[in-house]
């Protein structure tokens, strides 16, 4: 059978348009499920799609670039530092001082977020399998709260890591007289695969916490395939992945889940902190006069950087 010919300029174009949307890089398999239902792809369709994808964010075509998208697997955490660097001139050692002092905020304003825990009364962390999918969640997921992407099966070190985690997350709270409560979000699909993951990291998990904690799978679950009418894995029939979820669609799921959490007691916490964080931040720039000018150095030589990319 020949394939039919599709026209891909068009439906690249509005598929642009549906990322430049979110605020967030979504993955290549997202992309393929909104093209899938807004231009009737299958899956003989899949293999081509991606390499005029490809093709488009390489040549960077009509507005796509390289980094247009998420990686699917192998997402880079860098934190740059400027240890070990001297300063070869006046100006390039007040840029520098001016980054130290950029990081010692947000330093001070961490330590303040880690102890938010004396002022709420329980510990939640999100769990999900789509790890390309991290953008999504850290837009709607408060930031207070631990995303742990899986991607795939856990890793015994990975597992052990979230058990200690939970661990000293119960003897904190404990510490300061509460009764713990641990609540843990799961997002994954619904497939064989995707429960099996959870369940096998949470045995896990839960062996060596040594505590008490509630795990919740949000999603996908049938409910939620027929409420949205979710296509089906177009490579594994009868399976149904988080990706084919619109961002509308992931967003209401996602705040079904945060639902079950006390949020307002977060909010309390966060304006104590922000507070906290601003009779400190007036002080040290009373003290400080010269700061907001190294700052400002940072942060036009910053826009001028983005202006540039």
């Amino acid at each position: 059978m020949t394939r039919a010919y599709r026209d891909w300029p068009p439906i690249l174009d509005w598929l642009l348009q549906e990322v430049n949307a979110l605020g967030y890089k979504p993955s290549l398999r997202w992309c393929f499920y909104r093209a899938m239902g807004k231009f009737g792809l299958g899956k003989k369709d899949a293999k081509i799609f991606s390499q005029a994808l490809s093709r488009a964010r390489k040549l960077e075509l009509a507005g796509w670039k390289p980094y247009t998208l998420a990686d699917e697997s192998r997402k880079v955490r860098n934190n740059w530092t400027l240890m070990g660097y001297g300063a070869s001139s006046y100006e390039q050692f007040e840029e520098q001082a001016a980054w130290n002092i950029r990081n010692a905020f947000e330093s001070v304003f961490s330590s303040i977020r880690v102890q938010w825990i004396q002022d709420v009364n329980f510990y939640a962390e999100v769990w999900y399998e789509a790890e390309a999918m991290s953008g999504q969640f850290e837009k709607y997921i408060p930031y207070e709260i631990p995303l742990r992407p899986f991607r795939g099966d856990y890793s015994i070190p990975k597992k052990w890591e979230a058990a200690e985690t939970l661990k000293y997350a119960t003897a904190n709270l404990k510490g300061y007289g509460k009764v713990p409560k641990i609540i843990i979000l799961y997002f994954g699909d619904l497939d064989k695969k995707g429960l099996a993951i959870a369940e096998a990291a949470l045995k896990d998990i839960r062996k060596w916490a040594m505590a008490h904690f509630e795990f919740h799978r949000i999603g996908l679950t049938k409910s939620q395939v027929r409420k949205f009418h979710l296509p089906e894995n177009p490579e594994r029939p009868g399976q149904h992945q988080w990706e084919a979820l619109d961002d509308d669609q992931a967003r209401s799921i996602i705040d079904e889940g945060l639902s079950m959490l006390p949020l307002h007691e977060l909010e309390e916490a966060r304006g104590r902190a922000n507070k906290q964080w601003e009779t400190w931040h007036h002080k040290y720039l009373r003290e400080n006069p010269e700061v907001p000018r190294l700052i400002a150095r940072v942060t036009d030589a910053m826009t001028e950087k983005d202006k540039q990319a």
